[in-house]
């Protein structure tokens, strides 16, 4: 099947730019046209970044994000082993009692680690461990299916500090240390942690 080639005589549109002018353009090429109205439906699609979801059996309401941010191992783990980790913040509200933790997924298939940090610019979280399961998610599910194949979650509570830090953050990191003292790390960065500024703000309220 022959592949179409770029114009560069064809001006070019950007998502973001068409969701910012509502698709005005005054006129320009018709193929461009044609692709705003298709990146304006895309606007209109998007999923938010957000979601919250009510557990009428406990009554426990879930404040969390759509997706978990995706972190990707530093160095290469071999053909063989998961080169991914994940972390995303929810909020529990059970009758008026709101709880704050951030959900970590990393892989075990180099080993269980006896110790997992989260880094926020380069700054370590002061994070204190939560239970295996939080109170109120026993019989709610976790916050985010798991997506770690060979590893399993992990919850720590997030105080408000760590929150704004991760809210306002460039680069996000995992470090794991696995028992004969080897370390490995897992970072992200770019468009995916304005979630959790949008779950920040959520949050926060109008």
């Amino acid at each position: 099947m022959a592949r179409s080639m770029w114009n560069p005589s064809q001006p070019s549109v950007s998502r973001a730019q068409v969701c910012r002018s509502g698709g005005g353009g005054g006129g320009g090429h018709a193929a461009a046209v044609a692709l705003a109205a298709l990146l304006l439906a895309a606007c209109a699609v998007a999923p938010p970044q957000v979601a919250e979801r009510l557990d009428t059996r406990t009554g426990v309401t879930i404040i969390a994000l759509s997706r978990p941010i995706e972190l990707i191992t530093e160095r290469n783990r071999g053909p063989l082993r998961d080169p991914y980790a994940f972390l995303g913040p929810f909020d529990t509200d059970q009758m008026g009692h709101r709880d704050l933790y951030l959900w970590v997924s990393v892989p075990e298939d180099n080993g269980i680690p006896i110790a997992v940090e989260v880094q926020c610019d380069g700054h370590l979280l002061a994070l204190p461990s939560a239970e295996r399961v939080p109170s109120g998610l026993e019989a709610s599910g976790p916050p985010y299916q798991s997506v770690v194949p060979t590893g399993r979650a992990r919850y720590f509570h997030l105080p408000q500090p760590a929150l704004r830090c991760l809210a306002s953050a460039r680069r996000i990191a995992i470090e794991t240390h696995l028992p004969d003292s080897v370390a490995e790390h897992f970072s992200g960065n770019g468009a995916q942690l304005t979630a959790i500024a949008a779950f920040a703000a959520r949050l926060a309220g109008p």
